[in-house]
């Protein structure tokens, strides 16, 4: 191969630009090069990726060999990708094999290897196991990545999903609803694609009914909502009692159905909410990592059907699940932050049937926690806020003295200022 380079360099260094054989010069050496650093010969790509362009120049557009010298530049790109994982160049050759796959008839010898294993599909694939990238550059590259996938190419639900998570985390970072159809949009074409029986079709029913009921938080459209239940309904269906993920799905499914109680006060759904969280506590025991949030999961479906039917019993176990949750977190954990408000709620509800001193001492107390733990800007600090106030109220209600509505309203006054939150629940009532 050294022999081969010296000999190609030669016959480059007799051949002046305005030579007709100069691209062809060009080539043989750079190709010979490109095999010598495949092989780890340690040739400078950098030196060999500008041979090939300066052939493109020598080809440009209409030339019978342009397409060809494309490919050779596409190869070198990938193969440094693959050895150097460096971003840059499984952009630049994914770009190069977008023009070059749609010139090539199908059925071709030269389509053959521009689509195979080395070409479009490894790009293809390398491409699908990127990061998610919410920029307009990473976002663009999915858009390249799916038009190499026509319809009847096997890693179009994959690249469909990867362009979803894109512009999915990118409305999650600017709020433009256009991003969030335009997943949802891909995330059905994903699902039509995996029909019953696709190893897959699962994970892509369970992702749009995600980002539809993302839709439904954004919108509040009903259908949206519906659409999230029956779709939650078959994911459980298609994840048996042994299959890894079905706690997932039984929490997902009476999350929503929860959130459907909230709209239109039908038991049978907070029933079967309730009856789902169980379900999904009973597949994550104690020792668990998860079992902590399917404590606080249950917890929450009862105290929302206590609020509702005034059920003693269902305030009781929500208590005792909370409590057995936050027993199993440690300062500083996030899910603590969620539940130590939820018990406080639960305890301020508990105070105005006992009127027990201590109840909403400590309802106060652990609505303090968060306040004293979490960063000034940090958005949860609001709920805190919101339960302390309503301890405050409650304990008001009870005893009327002056000081504690004074606390209430500065605990509505604090986080109406908080520039992450404002009055979201004043929002939503409109």
């Amino acid at each position: 191969l050294n022999d081969a380079v010296k000999h190609f360099q030669l016959v480059l260094d007799q051949c002046p630009v305005s030579y007709p054989d100069c691209a062809a010069a060009l080539t043989n050496l750079a190709w010979a090069r490109l095999q010598g650093y495949i092989r780890n010969n340690l040739h400078d790509i950098d030196s060999i990726t500008s041979l090939f362009r300066e052939v493109l120049v020598l080809r440009p557009q209409g030339h019978p060999d342009h397409l060809l010298s494309i490919y050779h530049l596409t190869s070198a790109l990938t193969w440094r990708y693959g050895k150097e994982h460096t971003v840059v160049y499984i952009h630049r050759s994914t770009q190069l094999f977008c023009k070059l796959s749609p010139l090539y008839p199908e059925g071709s010898y030269f389509r053959s290897i521009v689509v195979g294993a080395n070409g479009v599909d490894y790009v293809i694939r390398e491409c699908n196991n990127l990061p998610t990238d919410a920029f307009d550059e990473g976002i663009h590259l999915r858009r390249v990545v799916l038009e190499l996938c026509p319809l009847g190419n096997k890693r179009r639900p994959r690249a469909l999903h990867e362009l979803a998570q894109a512009v999915e985390q990118r409305f999650q970072q600017h709020g433009s609803i256009d991003d969030l159809d335009e997943c949802i949009q891909c995330r059905r074409e994903a699902v039509s694609l995996c029909c019953e029986g696709h190893s897959e079709r699962g994970t892509y029913l369970n992702n749009l009914a995600s980002s539809l009921s993302h839709r439904f938080d954004h919108q509040g459209t009903s259908g949206d909502l519906n659409e999230t239940i029956s779709l939650y309904k078959e994911v459980l269906r298609l994840r048996p009692v042994g299959h890894k993920y079905r706690d997932l799905s039984l929490n997902n499914l009476g999350a929503v159905l929860l959130t459907r109680f909230n709209q239109c006060n039908d038991i049978n759904d907070i029933t079967r909410a309730i009856s789902l969280q169980r379900k999904a506590l009973m597949l994550r025991p104690l020792g668990n990592p998860y079992h902590d949030s399917k404590l606080n999961n249950l917890a929450l479906a009862l105290q929302i059907r206590c609020g509702k039917l005034d059920a003693s019993e269902d305030l009781d176990e929500a208590i005792d699940l909370y409590r057995g949750s936050l027993q199993l977190t440690w300062h500083g954990d996030t899910l603590r932050h969620t539940i130590l408000p939820n018990l406080s709620a639960a305890l301020s509800s508990r105070f105005t049937h006992t009127r027990k001193n201590e109840v909403i001492e400590e309802a106060i107390r652990l609505c303090q926690e968060p306040l004293e733990d979490l960063p000034s800007l940090h958005p949860d600090r609001y709920f805190s806020y919101r339960w302390l106030q309503q301890a405050y109220l409650s304990r008001y209600r009870a005893q009327h003295n002056l000081a504690d509505l004074s606390l209430a309203v500065e605990s509505f006054r604090l986080p109406s200022r908080h520039p992450t939150q404002g009055f979201p629940c004043c929002k939503a009532r409109k």
